[in-house]
């Protein structure tokens, strides 16, 4: 057995063989690919990898396909390993196969987290909590905030992960389950990821747009405010109001949302350039009421 090309008790059962290396078989053999069909000579055909394979229910994952990590030796072919799990997931995602995608997520964290892979690790952590935000359930929603606060922890200049963590938590507040969020406080610890994210990133208005929701729903106006003062840039407002008027649900866009960015949000030297927003769109939709508009024509706006 000891010369046996085919003998693969050196490695995990779940990894196929890769020709970097020694260009030997293992235990010493010669090597594997010894020929190419039709010619008759024996040629090594490797398993399908176990994360290429139909993923078991969620509960058996870490029990049963976990206990054995493949550990090479050295980081550049784990490397590689990852990278080509993270391709195959990518697919899944284009498939909208999210328990795949997941599960095939989970072998490169582990691989990763062998072999100190912290960069790639933070992101496809930061993947996980997208996916499990595309999942449906209070157990989705946990695993994408778990992972999220993960990705923080490995590279908190990531302001996606930020984003993502405050999106698994409104979940858990719209469906007024906000104990199950692991925090003192989860209407600020929500309120302040979305603001990490925003003033990392002053390009993502969404962020801040579920901020003034949050702040303005649960009363975290003040916190809201020191948060992002002096971060108001010139023409960031008027896009937030654009943002909250043609990207929000009706149903969640309510006029104490508008005033608030309207009449507190804004620096007291950053006038609201109301040129750029279209307030015909406002009264087409209902979102304001005539308090409101009185309050704009008085500034000038035009209606």
């Amino acid at each position: 057995m000891a010369n046996n090309p085919h003998e693969r008790s050196r490695h995990h059962p779940s990894m196929p063989w890769f020709p970097w290396g020694d260009q030997h078989g293992p235990q010493g053999g010669p090597p594997l690919h010894t020929g190419v069909p039709p010619y008759g000579l024996p040629m090594f055909i490797p398993p399908i990898p176990i994360w290429e394979q139909p993923p078991p229910p969620m509960d058996m994952w870490y029990a049963e396909y976990f206990a054995n990590i493949p550990v090479f030796r050295d980081r550049e072919p784990a490397l590689i390993i990852v990278r080509e799990i993270k391709q195959s997931a990518k697919r899944s995602l284009e498939e909208e196969d999210y328990l795949s995608a997941l599960w095939k997520y989970q072998h490169a964290i582990n691989i990763c987290s062998n072999h100190e892979l912290i960069e790639e690790e933070a992101i496809i952590h930061a993947n996980c909590a997208f996916v499990g935000l595309k999942m449906e359930g209070e157990q989705s929603s946990m695993m994408a905030y778990n992972h999220a606060s993960r990705c923080i922890a490995l590279k908190p200049d990531f302001e996606k992960a930020y984003y993502r963590r405050a999106e698994a938590a409104k979940r858990f507040i719209l469906n007024e389950k906000a104990s199950l969020i692991p925090s003192d406080d989860p209407y600020l610890a929500a309120l302040m990821d979305y603001c990490q994210c925003f003033t990392r990133n002053p390009e993502t208005i969404g962020a801040l747009a579920e901020a003034v929701i949050l702040a303005v729903d649960f009363g975290y106006t003040r916190q809201l405010l020191s948060l992002i003062e002096k971060r108001i840039a010139e023409g960031i407002l008027a896009k937030l109001f654009d943002h909250l008027i043609e990207k929000m649900p009706t149903s969640r866009v309510r006029v104490e949302h508008l005033e608030f960015v309207l009449f507190k949000l804004q620096p007291a030297d950053t006038p609201f350039d109301a040129s750029a927003v279209d307030f015909t769109k406002l009264v087409e939709r209902d979102a304001v009421n005539d308090e409101f508009l009185s309050k704009m024509l008085k500034l000038g706006m035009k209606i």
